[in-house]
């Protein structure tokens, strides 16, 4: 992944935004899981998890056709974690 567009915070917590040509010619399958409004890939050979908007929902400024990462599954050239998970409230 070259760059973003912006990060985008929802219901479901922080992801970064960017256009499919940004993620560097990554080799890409497809899920086997199925979703109404988002498209779901897999990075190979790492296995990030790529959504690829396909329609808007009301719990986040998701755009179509743009692409969705976890910042929690990025990772430098050397395989480390850029940023560790958040830890669980409780309560």
């Amino acid at each position: 992944m070259s760059g973003y567009k912006r990060i985008v915070i929802g219901a479901r917590g922080p992801y970064v935004e960017c256009e499919i040509s940004q993620l560097n010619n990554a080799v890409l399958r497809e899920s086997s899981e199925s979703h109404y409004y988002y498209l779901e890939l897999r990075s190979e050979p790492d296995d990030v998890k790529i959504y690829i908007q396909a329609k808007p929902v009301n719990y986040a400024n998701y755009v179509p056709g743009m692409c969705y990462v976890s910042p929690f599954e990025l990772f430098d050239e050397n395989g480390v974690i850029l940023i560790d998970p958040l830890p669980r409230r409780h309560g």
